[in-house]
């Protein structure tokens, strides 16, 4: 059964910070859920460079960070409260085509003296914690941190399972309506020797409900990443600028023009920004500036008169 191992006064802060977004007007929920893929996605980028020595570049070529999104794309649509084996399989497989399923042999770690979950017993592994999380009263991060460090644990696969359990992770944060945790690739020997940390003493417990000091620096570690994350959505929404082109236009089909002329600049520049209509107008919100838009809706074609007015 999974018991809390955060303290209160750090799960506190990270749902206070967490509301103080959700409750703010100011804030658009579309240029949110910009922000917060552009997050994901540089979660993913590092997630993958991690991966990405030598050895890895040669025998695996086609271990790309499409895969990655392509996996995340594919998690936000199907993760459920309950989530179950089927899932956890399909997400690894999404990542790396070469999994099929559990893996059939043995399998330990380079650096730690620590022999992964025998196959025989990674069904009955998965099941449990599986349960334990779809059970869990605790918070949103905490059981996030869980799947992390014992998906890692288990080894249920021949590979992938770092990059697995860092997804299965952030999309149970995004499930809770949290930002993800980014673990940036200068700090995989800081992450690795938590993670192990984790694992081993996870192993070594003198009582099944006794937590190590091991699993509560591994958990205070990802709880301060979501801190982060936090703070960082927080600092772009706040920053970006609000603005309505009018036209003098009488045609909707032009506003139209407008919008997609907009929307196309934002997503092949990668901008945390959103375009929505409004009426006879035009609003656009994000990270983009007064001149950009300028340049943008002066070359729609037909847009002869127009007005863009700085609202924030």
């Amino acid at each position: 059964m999974l018991t809390h191992i955060l303290r209160n006064e750090t799960l506190e802060r990270l749902t206070v910070k967490k509301q103080a977004i959700d409750s703010a007007r100011d804030f658009d929920r579309a240029l949110r859920e910009k922000i917060t893929r552009l997050l994901d996605a540089e979660a993913d980028n590092h997630s993958e460079e991690m991966e990405m020595d030598d050895d890895n570049r040669h025998s695996h070529p086609d271990m790309t960070k499409d895969c990655l999104a392509s996996a995340w794309r594919w998690g936000t649509k199907h993760i459920k409260l309950d989530m179950n084996p089927k899932f956890v399989v399909e997400l690894a497989y999404r990542i790396d085509s070469h999994i099929t399923g559990y893996r059939n042999c043995r399998a330990k770690p380079k650096d730690i003296p620590m022999i992964y979950t025998d196959p025989y017993d990674i069904p009955g592994e998965m099941d449990r914690m599986l349960d334990d999380i779809n059970t869990s009263k605790c918070h949103p991060v905490e059981n996030a941190a869980y799947a992390h460090l014992h998906l890692a644990r288990i080894h249920p696969f021949f590979d992938g399972n770092g990059r697995t359990s860092r997804l299965l992770q952030n999309l149970m944060l995004e499930k809770a309506g949290y930002p993800p945790v980014i673990i940036h690739a200068d700090e995989k020997s800081e992450y690795v020797t938590l993670l192990n940390k984790g694992q081993t003493t996870y192993r070594g417990r003198e009582r099944a409900d006794k937590i190590t000091d091991g699993e509560f620096k591994f958990f205070n570690y990802i709880a301060g990443k979501v801190d982060d994350s936090l703070d960082t959505l927080t600092r772009r929404l706040a920053r970006n600028m609000l603005y309505e082109v009018h036209l003098e236009l009488s045609d909707k089909r032009m506003v139209y023009a407008v919008m997609n002329a907009i929307a196309s600049h934002i997503n092949q520049n990668h901008l945390a920004a959103a375009v929505r209509k409004k009426k006879e107008s035009v609003r656009v919100i994000g990270e983009i500036s007064y001149d950009a838009l300028y340049d943008v809706v002066s070359r729609v074609k037909g847009v002869k008169s127009y007005a863009i007015v700085r609202k924030r």
